[in-house]
C-alpha cells in the first residue's frame, strides 16, 4: 500500500485517480480536468450511497426472507369454577379458546391432541386439565404458554381471572382480571379479556382489532354453546351416545 508524506501529495494522487485520464473516470464525454472540490463531492456522494444501501440491508429484511414467523403455542387449561353457576367454567374456557383461535400470533393446542397426550401419560381421558396436569402436558408437547383461569363470586356478580405462564418454570407472563356482572355478559367479557391477553402475549393492536366478536363467531345462545361444549367433552371421552344427545339439544336451541 502506498504511503503519502504530506496531505498535498495525497490530494494530487486522488485528483489524478479521478481525472479524465484515469481508468475509473465515470464520465467519458468530459475530458477536461474537474476542480478538486468536485472530486470530493463525487466521493462524498458515492460514500453516502454505499452507506444508505448498507443501512437498508441491515434494517429492512431481504425480500426473499418470506418464511412465516412461528406462532406461539398455547394450551388453555380447564377453568376453576368457584361460583354456584353450573358449567360457567366450561363456557368461559371454550369462549376464550374461540376468541384466541382468531389470532395470527398464537397457535392453540387442540383438545383432541391433549386427550391423546393423556393416553401417553397413562391418565384417564376424564381427567380434568387442572394447572398441574396441564403443565405436564405442556412440557411433554413443548407448548410455550399455559393459560389457566378461575371464576370467583364478587358482590352481585363474578370475576374472571386468567393467568398465562411458562409451563417449565411456572413463572407468570401475565395475570388479568375482568368483572362479569351477569352470565349473559360472558361474550363481551371474554372478547375484552381475549384481546388484552393477546396483546400481552405480543400480538399487535391492529391484528387484535381485526377479530370478530364472539357473537359473530359462534352461537348467540349461551345455553346452546353450553350443550355443544358438553357434547364435545362426551365425544372426546368416547361417550358417543351422550355426545349425540347434547349436539341435538344444542341444534334445537339454535338451528343456525
Amino acid at each position: 500500500m502506498r504511503r503519502f508524506a504530506t496531505p498535498g501529495e495525497f490530494e494530487r494522487a486522488l485528483t489524478s485517480s479521478l481525472g479524465p485520464d484515469s481508468a475509473f473516470w465515470p464520465f467519458p464525454w468530459i475530458r477536461e480536468p474537474l476542480p478538486t472540490w468536485l472530486h470530493y463531492s463525487i466521493l462524498l456522494t458515492l460514500g453516502i450511497g454505499v452507506l444508505s444501501v448498507l443501512l437498508v440491508i441491515r434494517v429492512i429484511p431481504p425480500f426473499w426472507d418470506t418464511a412465516p414467523k412461528q406462532r406461539e403455542s398455547v394450551f388453555v387449561a380447564d377453568f376453576e369454577n368457584r361460583t354456584n353457576v353450573t358449567a360457567l367454567d366450561l363456557l368461559a374456557r371454550d369462549a376464550l379458546i374461540l376468541t384466541l383461535e382468531q389470532s395470527h400470533h398464537l397457535d392453540i393446542f387442540p383438545r383432541n391432541r391433549a386427550l391423546q397426550t393423556l393416553d401417553l401419560m397413562r391418565m384417564s381421558r376424564t381427567t380434568r386439565f387442572e394447572p398441574w396436569v396441564a403443565r405436564q402436558l405442556c412440557r411433554r408437547e413443548n407448548v410455550a404458554t399455559l393459560i389457566s383461569g378461575t371464576i370467583v363470586p364478587v358482590g352481585q356478580g363474578y370475576e374472571i381471572q386468567v393467568r398465562a405462564s411458562d409451563p417449565t418454570t411456572d413463572a407468570a407472563k401475565t395475570v388479568l382480571k375482568l368483572p362479569l356482572l351477569r352470565k349473559e355478559d360472558l361474550y363481551t367479557t371474554i372478547d375484552n379479556l381475549g384481546g388484552e391477553l393477546r396483546r400481552s402475549l405480543g400480538e399487535s393492536r391492529a391484528q387484535v382489532a381485526q377479530s370478530k366478536p364472539l357473537e359473530h363467531v359462534t352461537t348467540r345462545s349461551l345455553e346452546a354453546l353450553e350443550r355443544f361444549s358438553k357434547g364435545r367433552e362426551h365425544y372426546m371421552q368416547g361417550q358417543t351416545q351422550e355426545a349425540l344427545i347434547m349436539f341435538r339439544s344444542a341444534v334445537d336451541l339454535d338451528p343456525e
